[in-house]
């Protein structure tokens, strides 16, 4: 009954890494529990078929949902890439990548009258010189609050200029949908900054990836944020970036792809996997201390489960823990660690380190 309710609320919660978890787990428990199922499989079979029947009518509207969801989340279907693939600030301008098209956009502000300089960027040359950029011409629209580009390919953009707070000159660019407002500090070194939604000024650099390029959907998005995680890695050799940090070294002005991939305006603060939150946050070599340790306890657990009969409780409050841990590792590959779970994950593979040991001893007695 506890087991039909607990399996309810997971289905209640809408968790996939849950659900294909507690799929996986439980065929592991059969594997365990072959010898009893052979002994009484004219009574297990049919009740099993009783209640996963009972399971799928209770539940006919949200588990069909929710298998629609996981089967949407592991499909390894390619999607379309993002056509704003670059946007930085520098000095002189702000930088972008629209399409294929490299442009840049520059602001002439004085005695309130503003003027705009929008330059298509060549490719870099193979000697690694630079030449100047194409002047792009600009349609002023009827009311002249915004400005086309006269450019194939760009045809959708708009510039609209503005003024904040009566003093700072600014303008917004409509690409891929979305409004991006960016202004121009003439005391700063780094002249342009991007205004994010928290109203925070903010100079975008070039974001780091490695890995999932079209595959950024994958598991529900986790294929951009592991893309933007891997990179951390080559800085966490050694000592990581400290417990609980993880959303400090994380780039989170990465706004373009987030608002394509996910529409999320959200900060990221956990890179939704254990192991990497292990690695960036402790170091790899943390990580590697935490798979030899659980690699040694799983080993031991099936050297001494596999064969067992289950006949003394010690063995069944085992195979019980085991089977705990297991599902806890295994959501590990795309959840993270979390204060209000990890307290009674780590006081059930202490008990089980400790029972196994009582097992053990169990065994060597048993062959004097």
């Amino acid at each position: 009954l506890l087991l039909l309710v607990l399996l309810i609320s997971l289905f209640g919660t809408g968790s996939k890494a849950g659900l294909l978890t507690f799929i996986a787990v439980g065929a592991v428990l059969l594997l365990f529990l072959r010898k009893k199922i052979r002994r009484y499989w004219r009574i297990l079979i049919p009740v099993g078929v009783l209640v996963l029947a009972g399971i799928f009518v209770f539940l006919h509207g949200r588990g069909a949902s929710l298998w629609t969801q996981v089967k949407q989340a592991l499909t390894l279907e390619k999607s379309e890439q993002n056509p704003l693939q670059g946007m930085l600030t520098e000095p002189d301008g702000v930088y972008f990548t629209y399409r294929g098209i490299s442009f840049s956009v520059a602001l002439d502000y004085e005695d309130g009258f503003f003027g705009f300089m929008v330059l298509e960027q060549p490719a870099q040359a193979t000697d690694n010189t630079e030449t100047e950029g194409t002047s792009i011409p600009l349609i002023p629209s009827e009311d002249r609050k915004f400005y086309y580009m006269d450019r194939a390919g760009l045809e959708d953009v708009t510039i609209r200029p503005g003024i904040i707070n009566d003093a700072v000159p600014a303008f917004s660019i409509l690409l891929n949908g979305r409004e991006w407002m960016f202004v121009y500090l003439e005391e700063q070194d780094n002249h342009y900054f991007y205004l994010n939604q928290y109203l925070k000024l903010e100079e975008l650099e070039e974001i780091r990836r490695f890995g999932f390029e079209g595959y950024e959907h994958f598991i529900t998005e986790r294929g951009l944020i592991w893309s933007m995680t891997l990179p951390l890695l080559k800085d966490s050799l050694f000592l990581g970036s400290g417990a609980n940090t993880f959303a400090f070294v994380y780039p989170q002005n990465n706004y373009k792809d987030l608002y394509y991939y996910t529409g999320d305006a959200t900060a990221s603060t956990r890179p939704h996997s254990l192991y990497l939150q292990a690695a960036v946050e402790c170091g790899i070599p943390a990580l590697i201390a935490l798979l030899v340790f659980f690699g040694g306890y799983l080993l031991q657990s099936l050297r001494l489960y596999w064969k067992s009969d289950f006949r003394t409780l010690s063995e069944r409050v085992g195979l019980a823990c085991f089977l705990a841990v297991a599902a806890y590792l295994i959501c590990g590959l795309t959840n993270d660690s979390m204060i209000t779970v990890a307290p009674v994950f780590w006081s059930i593979a202490g008990m089980g380190i400790a029972v196994n040991g009582m097992v053990k001893r169990a065994h060597i007695l048993s062959k004097l």
